[in-house]
């Protein structure tokens, strides 16, 4: 529940959050390979956004390029993976009705691209009832060719935000 309920904490910017000049400077930093300033960053966005996939995706890569801190990157990969793990129970990602619920965009790459493997994304479209429907040619833990994914509550933050 951690997740979702971030949704509705005033530290949440909706899918906005991964084009915040501090997500865009941890990034930098990371092609960069300034590994000591990115950790720093990285505990720093952590510490104000807790459940964003990638950036926790990112320092547990860090972590282990760095140190290879075994428990420190595990940390990283615990969360990571509950975080996918409440996503992929919120439903089967099969129509609409059973979308997979996400609160950033970002997140529906995790899902996609992390857990079930997609090769190969041929096309992303909004439906009327606030979801993403990517269709791809396959994923290797995941049949069939296109999944959904629920962001009405990243679409309300931005259309409150825009009032």
């Amino acid at each position: 529940m951690i997740y979702y309920k971030y949704s509705f904490t005033p530290n949440y910017q909706g899918s906005m959050y991964d084009m915040s000049q501090e997500y865009q400077n941890f990034m930098k930093l990371i092609n960069e390979k300034k590994y000591e300033e990115t950790n720093n960053a990285g505990t720093e966005l952590l510490k104000k956004n807790p459940v964003f996939l990638q950036t926790l995706y990112e320092m547990g890569a860090l972590v282990y390029m760095q140190s290879k801190d075994q428990e420190k990157m595990r940390s990283y990969t615990k969360r990571y993976a509950a975080l996918i793990t409440t996503i992929t129970a919120s439903g089967d990602g099969k129509t609409e009705d059973t979308a997979f619920k996400v609160i950033y965009f970002n997140d529906e790459y995790q899902v996609l691209n992390k857990l079930f493997l997609m090769e190969n994304m041929k096309q992303q479209s909004l439906t009327d009832n606030k979801c993403d429907l990517i269709e791809f040619d396959k994923c290797k833990y995941y049949e069939g060719t296109q999944m959904y994914f629920d962001i009405s509550r990243s679409l309300d933050f931005m259309h409150e935000l825009l009032k």
